[in-house]
């Protein structure tokens, strides 16, 4: 339910159904009236409200409130012998409301089953995209990369929408397919660049530089299609190739289901740290994801995921170190060596200090979510 007073109302609203109307009068008449107007309060607090977060449920729940009212209906007719004038019996109006009652269920029973065989092959195209490796455009000239963005900006990007790139390190990518792209703290939004790589400058080095390996490179790029007026400049950068999507646009677009989701974790995990912080850590959603390309040659992906995950390690325990996040400090607080844990703990540490915040949000983003694995490990080796 999308009210939290709903599931109340509606035991009283049974309770009145059931167990006051009957006792109401001795007059069937007089009760079946009183059911008819409660009835029809029913079926417009259903309608007008829509108590609940799925369509499909606020579509059931309505037509079973018609059903409700027909039942107090019939039982008025009979009451007051209005089905003679139609030619009926009592036998035949309780075969007419058999009829009825089997018919909606039947119809309930086929629309739950188309709607979840619709869900098994949006949840398995989401499952293959998400493990779909990035593709090799390392060997890519730069004609080679028009043609392929201008297929998939004809294809797949609506006309209202640009096509747009967030250049990042290989082993991100995955993240991103799984769960979305994270927002640069600093900027306050995902970043993203107009340009394709064929068309980079150094304003792209400028404005992820965070996102470079090593060698001054990018490892991949993450193709989106995003509607052209969200996106607004980005602060300090003067480019206009270079835009970013603000947090609070990325709150806005947060999904109230996950269906959509690979790996909903990082969400709920973001949104329990930081439930108001609008410039905090947001992600977006990876259905805008269109491809991922990777622009080095020689990236093997056991390798980068192993390095990975010693690298989330190493930061771990250097910001741990610095907030003085000790085993004893834990014990002392009560709280239990799990990666939900040091991730509250260290949303803490960043909200009491503007010295250390880009360090600790960037471990929430991509060692508490990412690594949650090498976290307890960690935590328990303290």
């Amino acid at each position: 339910p999308t009210r939290w007073w709903f599931e109340v109302a509606e035991i009283y609203r049974r309770t009145l159904f059931v167990g006051i109307l009957p006792l109401l009068s001795p007059d069937a008449s007089v009760r079946a009236s009183v059911g008819i107007v409660f009835a029809i309060m029913s079926v417009a607090f259903y309608r007008e409200e829509q108590p609940f977060r799925v369509d499909f449920t606020n579509f059931i729940a309505f037509i079973a409130q018609y059903v409700i009212l027909l039942v107090y209906y019939c039982g008025l007719s009979l009451s007051t012998g209005l089905v003679i004038d139609f030619g009926l019996s009592g036998v035949g109006m309780g075969i007419f409301l058999v009829c009825i009652v089997l018919g909606v269920f039947s119809l309930v029973l086929w629309l739950a089953i188309h709607r979840m065989r619709k869900e098994n092959v949006s949840k398995e195209l989401i499952a293959n995209n998400a493990m779909r490796r990035a593709e090799d455009a390392s060997g890519f000239s730069k004609n080679k990369f028009h043609t392929t963005f201008r297929a998939i900006f004809n294809t797949a990007v609506p006309a209202t929408h640009v096509l747009a790139f967030h250049y990042t390190k290989y082993e991100l990518t995955r993240y991103a397919q799984r769960s979305g792209l994270r927002s640069d703290v600093h900027a306050g939004g995902v970043i993203f660049s107009l340009r394709g790589p064929h068309q980079m400058v150094k304003t792209e080095k400028q404005a992820f530089s965070d996102n470079l390996n090593d060698n001054n490179e990018f490892e991949a790029v993450v193709v989106v299609s995003l509607p052209a007026r969200m996106l607004v400049p980005v602060p300090g950068i003067n480019d206009v190739h270079i835009r970013m999507i603000p947090s609070s646009v990325l709150l806005a677009m947060r999904p109230t289901a996950f269906t959509h989701v690979f790996d909903p974790g990082p969400w709920l995990r973001l949104s329990h740290a930081m439930p108001h912080a609008v410039n905090g850590p947001c992600l977006l959603p990876p259905t805008c994801i269109v491809r991922t390309y990777k622009l080095i040659a020689g990236l093997d992906d056991e390798e980068v995921e192993s390095n990975a995950t010693s690298s989330a390690a190493n930061t771990l325990k250097k910001a741990l170190t610095k907030t003085s996040s000790t085993k004893s400090a834990w014990e002392d607080a009560g709280l239990e060596m799990t990666s939900e844990a040091t991730q509250l703990r260290l949303t803490e540490d960043v909200k009491a200090s503007d010295e250390l915040s880009s360090d600790l949000v960037g471990l929430v983003g991509d060692i508490s979510i990412q690594y949650p694995k090498t976290i307890s490990e960690y935590c328990i080796s303290m």
